[in-house]
């Protein structure tokens, strides 16, 4: 009776493993086009156009551009000390600084070619004058990143960079209400309010991300948020073809674990599967 047990026993194992088997040759690795990557960062940006735009007249007309016309006009009217120069001279020495927030999704593209990629994304900033002990928020800003494209011998292998295109849409945070005083009677009413106006700004902003390869196979990268020396990686950033200043991430204890790995990657096989 033992011995029929032992039988059936080690037939009943040898049939599990077999099922276990064939279950496992009819499932296969979910290919890596399925996935896609969502990172999520944090970063300030800081100004430098006098070292970057020596002339002067070019500064203010891209400042003027950067926060728009209007914006820049009430923006002088809030703070009456403020000039062209000096809000140029509070930008490079940091006091006008930009605090934000930046979601990528990274896709392949197994359709055309496995060594091309797309970028995604969306984020919010806002634009802060450290203004003596308060630091006022004169406009935010949504933006996002639609579909640009990258390749992955270009980018990441050789030159260890993304560069992003960046459209936004901007909303003042000031010069809603102005005072207005009467010159007879010398008393003070709240003029009509300010309306804030769509400031819709397509592709003119840019970030230069750097990367880096922290395993040395070419093919699993994450952003660079230290330099060579240990301390935190600039990024440029352009206005058009002009660059601007830089952005620093903010230095979180598990950045090191937001890998974008490439390993696996191939073409989606069957015409069936693709896209019409």
């Amino acid at each position: 009776m033992y011995k029929n047990y032992r039988v059936i026993y080690g037939f009943s194992s040898i049939l599990f493993l077999l099922l276990i088997c064939s279950a496992f040759q009819g499932c296969k690795p979910i290919p890596i086009q399925l996935a896609r990557t969502i990172q999520i960062d944090f970063y300030t940006q800081y100004y430098e156009f006098e070292k970057n735009i020596p002339d002067t007249t070019d500064r203010i007309t891209l400042v003027t551009e950067l926060m728009g016309a209007e914006t820049l006009g009430l923006f002088f009217d809030e703070f009456n000390e403020m000039t062209n120069d000096r809000f140029i001279s509070e930008a490079d020495k940091g006091n006008i600084f930009v605090k934000g927030a930046l979601s990528i999704v990274v896709y392949l593209n197994p359709v055309e070619s496995n060594e091309t990629f797309f970028v995604d994304g969306i984020g919010r900033y806002a634009l802060i004058y450290h203004n003596n002990d308060k630091q006022e928020i004169l406009f935010s800003a949504d933006f996002w990143i639609k579909n640009n494209r990258h390749s992955i011998e270009e980018d990441l292998r050789k030159n260890r960079m993304l560069k992003v295109n960046i459209s936004q849409m901007l909303t003042r945070h000031f010069g809603y209400f102005k005072k207005v005083t009467d010159n007879e009677t010398h008393k003070e009413t709240i003029e009509k309010e300010q309306k804030n106006y769509l400031n819709e700004l397509n592709n003119k902003l840019s970030f230069n991300i750097q990367m880096e390869d922290p395993y040395g196979n070419n093919e699993v990268f994450r952003i660079k948020y230290f330099d060579e020396n240990g301390k935190v990686a600039k990024h440029r950033v352009f206005w058009e073809n002009t660059e601007i200043g830089f952005l620093k991430f903010d230095s979180l204890a598990y950045n090191e674990y937001k890998l974008i790995d490439l390993r696996g990657r191939s073409y989606i096989k069957s015409k069936s599967y693709r896209p019409k």
